[in-house]
């Protein structure tokens, strides 16, 4: 369901469409906090989470979710790239370029990026 909601956001984001945006956002939260009470370990979710509720402006989930995600997991680079765009929303430009730096150098060790290589970012 959160991939429906998020395809739909993104559609409402690039419209225009502000109150509808919020909706789902707010029915986004919902649905990773529902989610993360089955399995609280989801770094994934807690980091999605977050940016959402940078959106909204609530400094202390927000900030403890990307801190919490990148402790949890600090070698994926789905949770660098995602805690680099919630500092981003927050225009926190020191902190998010530091995380895409450390996605960087993953990269560069892993080979990502390289001819005959996997390219782009992974989505999880």
């Amino acid at each position: 369901m959160t991939t429906t909601i998020h395809s739909i956001l993104c559609a409402a984001e690039r419209l225009g469409q502000t109150e509808l945006t919020r909706r789902l956002r707010q029915q986004q939260i919902h649905a990773i906090e529902r989610h993360l009470e089955w399995v609280p370990e989801d770094v994934r979710a807690r980091i999605l989470l977050a940016a959402n509720h940078a959106f909204f402006q609530k400094r202390n989930r927000r900030d403890a979710g990307a801190t919490q995600s990148c402790r949890a997991a600090p070698e994926r680079r789905d949770i660098l790239y995602n805690a680099a765009c919630v500092y981003g929303i927050l225009q926190k430009k020191t902190e998010a370029m530091a995380l895409l730096k450390k996605q960087s150098r993953q990269d560069c060790r892993s080979g990502v990026g390289r001819s005959g290589s996997r390219s782009g970012l992974s989505a999880g």
